[in-house]
């Protein structure tokens, strides 16, 4: 059963069966064993190109400390039955700005290369690339209100920049596990991002 068709099952159990349902989008923090800002993190802390799908790609994610404050404020919390809650970071950013924020968090300076999605695709670098929407890599943005969150617990997020950088700084400093998805490619990654840099130049320098 998916998670949609669970909370349709409680909705019509209500008010027989008491219920708050809490929705966060993709949970990250120090410690995250999904790897996802990892991704991202050793990318940057080797130096090379940081090769990106381009496209439309924003999104909301929620601190892992942030989802745990939300759980805390609703138990026994009687006015919170029967509702549902999103909770996300306020902040929505593209895929460029989230790696941005990593970097800013490492100290780092970005070399973001962004290519056409067909071409990230057709090379297999899709496959590896973290998923910020759901079961596919890159889906159509989805972005969560929590402005019920808000009003109604109190839900104050951490502001995006801080916890990224606590979330950058920990993997940086003490996580001692496998490599991230796809860097056994990583070179075939910096080549492809320079070959395609370098025809873009020759290509614009004609106008």
């Amino acid at each position: 059963m998916g998670k949609i068709a669970g909370e349709r099952v409680l909705c019509r159990a209500h008010p027989r069966f008491p219920f708050t349902i809490i929705r966060p989008p993709v949970v990250s923090g120090p410690a995250d064993p999904t790897l996802r800002a990892y991704y991202f993190i050793q990318r940057l802390l080797d130096g090379g190109e940081v090769l990106l799908p381009r496209g439309d790609y924003h999104f909301r994610q929620v601190y892992s400390e942030d989802l745990a404050g939300a759980f805390l404020a609703v138990l026994g919390n009687v006015r919170c039955l029967g509702k549902a809650y999103n909770v996300a970071s306020r902040e929505i950013v593209s895929l460029r700005q989230h790696v941005e924020s990593i970097a800013a968090g490492l100290g780092a300076a970005p070399r973001i290369v962004e290519i056409p999605h067909p071409l990230f695709e057709g090379r297999g670098f899709l496959s590896d690339f973290p998923s910020y929407h759901g079961p596919r890599p890159l889906f159509p943005c989805i972005v969560p209100d929590i402005a019920r969150a808000e009003a109604e617990l109190d839900f104050r997020p951490t502001p995006y920049g801080e916890w990224m950088a606590l979330t950058a700084g920990w993997f940086a400093q003490a996580y001692r596990g496998p490599a991230s998805a796809g860097y056994p490619r990583r070179q075939e990654e910096i080549r492809l991002a320079r070959e395609y840099r370098e025809q873009e130049a020759k290509f614009l320098s004609r106008f």
